[in-house]
């Protein structure tokens, strides 16, 4: 369940089908990969269903939560105010501005959006305490852009709060590869070496210890983070897609859930 993104998905039953069903057009996108392994994670936990409730982060014009409204999901997306000068770098469509930017893919019809979906504006490092409980949360790589490193897991953490007992919340992030070989298991105890990453505004890139430093963090905590299959499949023809390069740092996508006992 939480993993890293690898060629092999784009061409698996699952992933045809809720693309197909996302009204995506049939391009091998990193992006897309994103959305569809986080509604098949839901889809697996049976989270998507008729009058259970979601709350999205960062939403931009992505297809979920249109996709969500159309298996019956009640769905609160947010994202950040367009008028805030942070969201000027967004304005090329990634920013949601109002609701009608969630009808992109016209997934399901206009009765069914407009009664399941709410459009919010919120500040994901100052979140709000007056959202509600949700059945499950969700972003797609978002947090990695808020600021820090630390920014990023503390947003994390604090949008477990609009958690019901039993909800869950999955989450993509940029991963950067060159940390892999600098966190590892010995005796049962987690070894880091020094490895340095990319911090710099608009982007981080999260190190394999920083992810295993707060999985192990949120499951002392009483939350259940599952452990992170780190492999990467060697595909050529897929590199470019699913691998980009900032100043010598290779990352991809990382997903991961956490649930809520």
């Amino acid at each position: 369940m939480n993993r890293l993104c690898n060629p092999s998905e784009y061409k698996s039953d699952w992933y045809d089908r809720i693309q197909s069903e996302m009204n995506y057009p049939d391009l091998f996108l990193r992006k897309k990969w994103e959305h569809v392994a986080i509604s098949h994670i839901l889809e697996q936990k049976e989270f998507l269903s008729p009058n259970k409730t979601g709350l999205g982060f960062g939403v931009g014009e992505e297809p979920l939560p249109d996709y969500f409204a159309s298996k019956g999901c009640k769905i609160l997306a947010t994202d950040l105010d367009y008028a805030d000068d942070r969201a000027k770098m967004w304005d090329n469509g990634q920013i949601c501005k109002n609701i009608e930017c969630l009808r992109k893919y016209k997934i399901s019809n206009d009765e069914v959006f407009y009664n399941n979906v709410k459009f919010s504006c919120v500040d994901m490092k100052n979140l709000p305490d007056n959202l509600g409980e949700f059945d499950f949360t969700w972003s797609s790589s978002c947090f990695e852009h808020i600021g820090s490193l630390k920014d990023g897991l503390d947003f994390v953490t604090n949008q477990l709060k609009y958690l019901k007992s039993g909800g869950i919340s999955i989450h993509t992030t940029e991963l950067n590869l060159n940390s892999l070989p600098s966190c590892e298991t010995h005796n049962g105890s987690l070894i880091y070496r020094n490895c340095s990453t990319y911090e710099k505004e608009p982007l981080c890139l999260y190190r394999k210890s920083d992810i295993e430093l707060f999985r192990n963090n949120l499951n002392k905590s009483g939350y259940t983070f599952e452990p992170i299959n780190y492999n990467i499949e060697k595909d050529d023809s897929m590199d470019n897609i699913i691998k980009l390069k900032i100043e010598g740092f290779v990352f991809t996508s990382l997903i991961f859930a956490i649930q809520k006992k």
